[in-house]
């Protein structure tokens, strides 16, 4: 059964009773669920024949975060084991030459211990409108917008990284607001809202680089005349932490970011925000995902 709000909603719209009500949005939930885990399932194992390619460099620990890459890559030393700790060319080229590296869908940018760009998809260079990443330090291609008093972009995402590296896992860094250079316009940024994923990538048990993933939120959480990009993040804030009293095994930012890509989902299905859709959508997937188990330590 494939979950079709606007069909549910038209249904709901007709139903006579609320139990009728009731028993629509039962059998929606239950085929929606179904149909997560089963391409949760196709992903995981697509994933898995693509990573078994590059057994000399690359194996695949599935950790089954939201978006983005879903795992721990770590490197399988062959017979000529090298002892280094540091990101080298040939895991550059095994991760750039991935077929799930370069999904068209998703913007990913690898990152050595020094913070600078070793790898870039076009995804990434699109929804960024960045076209020469690869050998710029993140910082200094993506510096804060400094007509933005609020700033925390560099921040966060640093502070991020840096517990990556540090601890070897993934992090989820929920919903932020960072605006990008313009590329054409010396000074000038573009107004951006991510979703973003950090996850390490290891070698004999040190993490040498970092996978960074994104989703562009922004037209979700686009500033109106009324409503400003600050109110807007309140107020999506304090749904997720209403939402996130169902899921307290879940982290606040997974729950932050499920919900925030639901409405994401919900707005281009419609063709308009609706926040119970959303809500109903989010929950359905982070039921699925409390089923798994909250894998981003």
């Amino acid at each position: 059964m494939s979950f079709d709000l606007v069909r549910v909603r038209g249904i709901l719209a007709h139903a006579k009773s609320e139990a009728a009500r009731a028993r629509v949005v039962s059998e929606s939930a239950r085929g929606h669920l179904e149909e997560v885990l089963t391409r949760v399932a196709f992903a995981r194992e697509a994933t898995s024949e693509v990573l078994a390619r590059l057994d000399r460099y690359f194996v695949h620990y599935s950790r089954n975060t939201p978006v983005g890459y879903e795992g721990i890559l770590e490197y399988r030393p062959g017979t000529a084991r090298r002892e280094v700790a540091r990101l080298t060319a040939e895991m550059t080229e095994a991760v750039n030459g991935a077929a799930w590296f370069q999904h068209r869908h998703k913007p990913y940018l690898l990152l050595d211990t020094d913070f600078r760009i070793r790898a870039v998809n076009r995804a990434y260079e699109q929804v960024t409108a960045q076209p020469k990443l690869v050998g710029e330090r993140m910082f200094d291609a993506f510096p804060d917008n400094p007509a933005d008093a609020t700033a925390d972009g560099v921040e966060n995402l640093s502070w991020s990284l840096e517990s990556v590296f540090s601890r070897g896992t993934s992090d989820w860094m929920g919903v932020q607001r960072y605006d990008v250079p313009k590329p054409h316009e010396r000074g000038a940024f573009r107004y951006k809202i991510w979703a973003p994923v950090n996850t390490a990538i290891r070698f004999d048990g040190a993490t040498v680089a970092v996978l960074h993933h994104v989703q562009d939120l922004t037209d979700v959480l686009t500033p109106t005349g009324s409503r400003s990009a600050a109110d807007l993040l309140t107020e999506l804030r304090s749904a997720a932490t209403d939402l996130g009293r169902e899921f307290p095994d879940l982290r606040r930012q997974t729950v932050l970011g499920v919900l925030a890509d639901s409405r994401r989902v919900v707005l281009e299905t419609l063709g308009h925000p609706d926040h119970a859709h959303a809500r109903m959508l989010a929950r359905l997937r982070l039921d699925a995902r409390a089923e798994r188990g909250n894998s981003i330590e």
